[in-house]
């Protein structure tokens, strides 16, 4: 069974603020997103610096830099 729901002139009037509603919605989840790739780009940054860092530190220690 299908119902249809339709608005009536006065509820099509909340039309503008639904869709203004949307628009930031996009906008929240594109900044989220960003902000995710952000994160792991540091994060993978961050690990490569610590390999390199442990790397270079172990070698001073053994004597081989």
């Amino acid at each position: 069974m299908d119902l249809e729901y339709l608005f009536t002139d006065y509820g099509r009037t909340i039309v503008p603020i639904l869709k203004a509603l949307c628009r930031w919605g996009q906008k929240y989840l594109k900044r989220v997103i960003l902000m995710e790739k952000i994160k792991l780009v540091g994060d993978i940054f961050y690990s490569k610096l610590v390999a390199y860092h442990t790397k270079t530190y172990r070698n001073i220690a053994l004597g081989l830099l």
